[in-house]
């Protein structure tokens, strides 16, 4: 059996077993586009909010109902909870590259609670944005 014919057949098994995104993983690069702080965590049950922690993986996802912002994204940890939105400044850039198919996602780069008043204080999260370039 010649090289490339071993090759394909250890792809084809991996795709098997293991699946397609396997075999497609080691071919992509995830290319930081910007960092910026999720907006409107006070809106957000504190539970679900301090349960962010620095480099969890957060999904993007287009929220079409929003009233403030026709191109708003909202920003969901790994139990697709919502923690905020994206700001408002780069959720058109977001949205454009959602609507032509490109995977995007954020990281959190930090967090830290900001007192609001004596009796209240929300958490303030940074992320960092990635496109996933295949």
């Amino acid at each position: 059996m010649n090289t490339l014919a071993k090759i394909n057949e250890n792809i084809l098994k991996t795709m098997t077993n293991d699946g397609v995104s396997n075999v497609i993983k080691p071919l992509t690069k995830e290319i930081q586009l910007f960092d910026c702080f999720v907006s409107g965590t006070y809106n957000i049950k504190k539970r679900i909010v301090k349960k962010v922690k620095v480099n969890d993986k957060l999904t993007l996802k287009k929220e079409p109902d929003y009233p403030f912002d026709e191109h708003a994204i909202m920003v969901l940890n790994d139990k697709n909870e919502k923690i905020g939105n994206l700001q408002y400044r780069f959720s058109g850039i977001v949205t454009n590259l959602i609507n032509a198919g490109k995977v995007v996602f954020a990281k959190v780069n930090s967090t830290s609670p900001m007192e609001i008043d004596d009796e209240d204080e929300i958490m303030v999260i940074k992320i960092d944005v990635y496109l996933v370039d295949f």
